[in-house]
């Protein structure tokens, strides 16, 4: 297993496992609030999301990252790096 981070689709470098060798990672839609009643939030997903993945390299090393969409900037991969610190890929 590796670790990657998601960027895209409400996630802005979230921190997942992924098998050695895939080049797709699928999740669920990150949930949304989809009602209130009373105090309380309903929340749903809207269903399944491809990320692509990539190989970002850094002076860190290299790491994988799945994008759904716009391709994140160096800044915004970089901070995600600090922030969650993955491992880095062999």
């Amino acid at each position: 297993m590796n670790d990657i981070l998601l960027f895209g689709a409400g996630r802005e470098g979230e921190l997942r496992s992924i098998e050695e060798g895939e080049d797709v990672y699928k999740t669920v839609s990150k949930p949304q609030p989809a009602e209130v009643v009373g105090e309380r939030f309903s929340y749903s997903a809207e269903g399944f999301i491809d990320y692509n993945v990539l190989v970002h390299h850094s002076e860190k090393g290299s790491f994988l990252i799945g994008v759904c969409g716009e391709m994140p900037s160096k800044d915004d991969i970089d901070r995600a790096i600090m922030r969650y610190r993955p491992k880095p890929i062999r």
